[in-house]
């Protein structure tokens, strides 16, 4: 993963080059540490910089929102990698679902979320951590509800994370904060950046 300052130019050409040799010289099972290698010495000659671990859970552990389809492939890239690790395979389906466990929808008398604020409601429920995949049924029963209730349909899910969602007692801004600081350590396991 690469910063966005990075010019395009001198990106798209290192890239090319990568490219080309991973084709034509660099064994399949080479290329993730050929990539590496020749970002991080990229990153030494003077460029601007590649994301270690510890930039990367920085950046996405503060960032404010994600648009659903960002979140979804996130998502999905971590039941795949649980998938893989297991020795199966995740299929995709039509009926998934991205879930906002504090409500997208809220107001100050929404049962079970009046520890929100309209500001807090606005900085938070689009926040990776306060999102998850659900089918489109789950989604439409979880709705609203209070998170207790949120946590009965949470538990029968087919794309449930229990590791990532099921050590919190309430919904507030520091368990989508750690869920989402979370999420991004585990992130940096699936994605190896």
């Amino acid at each position: 993963i690469v910063r966005e300052k990075m010019p395009e130019a001198r990106l798209g050409t290192f890239f090319s080059e990568l490219a080309k040799q991973i084709t034509t010289s660099i064994p399949e099972e080479a290329s993730t540490e050929y990539i590496r290698s020749h970002m991080l010495s990229f990153d030494k000659q003077g460029n601007d910089r590649v994301l270690n671990d510890e930039n990367f859970v920085e950046r996405m552990a503060t960032q404010q929102s994600l648009n659903a389809k960002k979140a979804s492939h996130i998502f999905v890239s971590m039941l795949q990698h649980k998938a893989h690790k297991s020795g199966s395979v995740f299929q995709l389906t039509q009926d998934m679902s991205l879930e906002h466990i504090l409500p997208q929808e809220w107001s100050p008398k929404l049962a079970g979320w009046t520890h929100f604020d309209v500001e807090q409601h606005a900085s938070m429920h689009r926040r990776l951590g306060n999102l998850m995949l659900l089918t489109k049924v789950e989604n439409e029963k979880a709705n609203r509800k209070p998170f207790p209730e949120k946590m009965l349909i949470y538990g029968n899910s087919l794309y449930r994370d229990a590791s990532l969602i099921s050590d919190y007692e309430g919904w507030d801004e520091k368990a989508i904060r750690d869920r989402q600081e979370r999420i991004t350590r585990h992130l940096c396991k699936v994605w190896q950046v």
